[in-house]
């Protein structure tokens, strides 16, 4: 993606592993939230 400048939509980089996980946006503040209070968590 770097070299190429090529962009990927989000199920794409889901596919791809260079994400952890994709929200949707009208949730997106909570779900990251959510998120980090999980990783918190789990540390």
């Amino acid at each position: 993606m770097m070299l190429t400048g090529k962009t990927d939509t989000a199920a794409e980089a889901l596919d791809m592993d260079p994400v952890n996980a994709v929200f949707p946006d009208d949730a997106f503040d909570a779900s990251v939230a959510q998120f980090c209070a999980d990783m918190l968590a789990n540390s």
